[in-house]
């Protein structure tokens, strides 16, 4: 009698301990839904923050081109890129998201609220050799022979045809990498394309990336363009700094309400002339950029960045070109 109590207490027991552990696992599994369930609403609600920013974005840009159009202004200047109040503090849902850029990592310039001009960049489809070896050599801190190399893979890539000095088909790397595949030999048609290319790496194209864009005609926009951009084209630094200094007007600073818009970019040397003084060899370098089509005063298409500050990897990104209309938006991965 007793060995059958004590084997039937033995069953409750377990029976008792079995539920227990059940009971807490189904609770575990609860728990744990739930914090899933939040934290896809948290993600969610930060996605719809920082999509509501890239449409502010949009709306101020475009709202903007209506009443400035995309003639040089000083009043467009501010508004589209040093204007904290329309994007340093959108909220949404509780949220803060900010839109900015920065327009010269390399000076160490710091980050204004607006949006990045694209024509002020390097036009990846439409700069030489010299040019983009200037380029990388100051972003990157290449030597000449370096830089001119990655600049003949970046054009092996965008170019038809064999380009290489040593006489071989300059697409026989892409051809023996463990995953294989064809050079384009044709424009860029975004900017992450750039990675494919031999001797690009995430580093190099995360500093180039504030320099260049595949948007626009060309022309680099004199009003916008940073002190890096300005010495990749050819331009001293004595000159590009008298450029910049007369830009910038008596504060110094991008963006501000004393700036110097250039109307036109013939007029551009003499205008430096005027407000700061320049040298008759120095006015013969602008000019030269003008006359071969390098440099202008407008601009047509713009991008941005909207993200929450507050919350790690959430931003998006987009490009507006105000004469057609198109956007593109994209996350950065």
């Amino acid at each position: 009698m007793f060995r059958k109590d004590a084997a039937v207490l033995l069953l409750s027991l377990w029976s008792l301990s079995f539920l227990t552990i059940l009971a807490v696992s189904i609770g575990l599994g609860a728990r744990q839904r739930i914090v899933m369930l939040k934290r896809l609403e948290s993600r969610s609600q930060v996605r719809a923050a920082v999509q509501a920013g890239a449409k502010k974005a949009i709306a101020v840009l475009t709202d903007d081109v209506e009443t400035s159009g995309v003639f040089p202004s000083l009043s467009a200047k501010l508004r589209r890129h040093n204007n904290s109040s329309d994007f340093s503090e959108i909220m949404v849902a509780g949220l803060k998201v900010q839109v900015d850029y920065q327009l010269d990592p390399v000076a160490g310039s710091g980050f204004l609220f607006g949006l990045a001009d694209e024509q002020a960049k390097i036009n990846l489809n439409t700069s030489d050799r010299t040019v983009l070896s200037r380029l990388l050599s100051l972003v990157l801190g290449l030597m000449t022979d370096e830089a001119q190399t990655l600049a003949d893979d970046i054009l092996d890539w965008r170019d038809y045809g064999m380009r290489s000095a040593q006489g071989f088909f300059s697409d026989s790397y892409y051809q023996n990498l463990d995953s294989p595949y064809p050079m384009k030999e044709s424009p860029f048609e975004r900017l992450d394309e750039l990675l494919l290319v031999k001797g690009m790496n995430a580093e190099k194209f995360r500093k180039l990336a504030a320099y260049l864009t595949i948007y626009g005609n060309g022309r680099v926009n004199i009003n916008t363009a940073s002190r890096t951009v300005l010495l990749a084209l050819g331009l001293e630094a004595m000159v590009t700094d008298r450029i910049l200094q007369a830009r910038r007007g008596k504060d110094g600073l991008e963006a501000t309400a004393d700036d110097h818009i250039f109307l036109r970019s013939f007029d551009v040397a003499a205008d430096v002339g005027k407000l700061v003084g320049l040298e008759e060899d120095s006015a013969r370098q602008i000019d030269a950029l003008n006359s071969r089509g390098i440099i202008g005063v407008e601009s047509t298409v713009y991008s941005f960045r909207s993200r929450t500050p507050d919350a790690e990897n959430a931003e998006i990104f987009g490009v507006l070109d105000v004469l057609t209309g198109k956007v593109e938006l994209w996350v950065q991965k």
